[in-house]
């Protein structure tokens, strides 16, 4: 476990590694007080090239977030250039191999694998006690050829999660955060599943 930032920076942390979980949250572009146009994001440019740099040497990724294809394709507020976005969006679909179908995809948060993998979940989508609420989570597009649609929400049929297969790495990514999903039993054959799909 480590931080964004020893991420970026450190190739020891992402070299020589099976696979990678990089975990997202709400993560997305804000309006910054300061000089700076805007602070945060999904993926600056230092982790573009982190990323690229592990999947260049054979890392598979897990990535999940609300925001993981919003953000790097549309933004939440009008922060970044045009150019900045256009490269985040070939960033998305040529290195992890996907795009943004919709956001704002599920209300209800419930989620089932197609392939029956994990007993069905689901995670909170307004406010409560032990956990932080995803109001707009993420539809996927499986924009590379190698894709498949892993889950699906289940008050939309949208794609929730995909699976990507490039020659030497493949890409797990989830339109929301794993990490507040109910039951530890869902999140459990979640993860299993993923590192066997790595492994095959």
């Amino acid at each position: 476990s480590c931080s964004a930032e020893a991420f970026e920076s450190d190739a020891s942390l992402r070299r020589d590694k099976s696979a990678i979980d990089i975990i997202c949250g709400k993560e997305c572009r804000v309006k910054s007080a300061t000089r700076s146009p805007e602070r945060g994001g999904v993926f600056p440019c230092q982790m573009r090239r982190a990323i690229t740099d592990a999947v260049a040497n054979g890392c598979n990724i897990i990535i999940s977030g609300s925001y993981i294809a919003t953000d790097p394709t549309s933004g939440i507020y009008p922060l970044c250039s045009h150019n900045d976005i256009e490269e985040q969006k070939s960033f998305i679909n040529n290195t992890l191999g996907y795009s943004l179908r919709r956001s704002y995809a599920s209300f209800s948060g419930k989620v089932h694998t197609l392939d029956g993998s994990a007993v069905p979940s689901g995670f909170p989508t307004s406010p409560v006690r032990d956990s932080y609420c995803v109001e707009s989570p993420d539809a996927l597009y499986s924009f590379n050829m190698g894709s498949t649609i892993y889950m699906t929400y289940l008050d939309t049929s949208l794609p929730a999660a995909v699976r990507v297969s490039f020659p030497n790495y493949k890409v797990a990514a989830f339109g929301f955060p794993l990490e507040i999903l109910d039951g530890e039993k869902s999140r459990d054959q979640i993860f299993a599943a993923t590192l066997s799909f790595f492994n095959k």
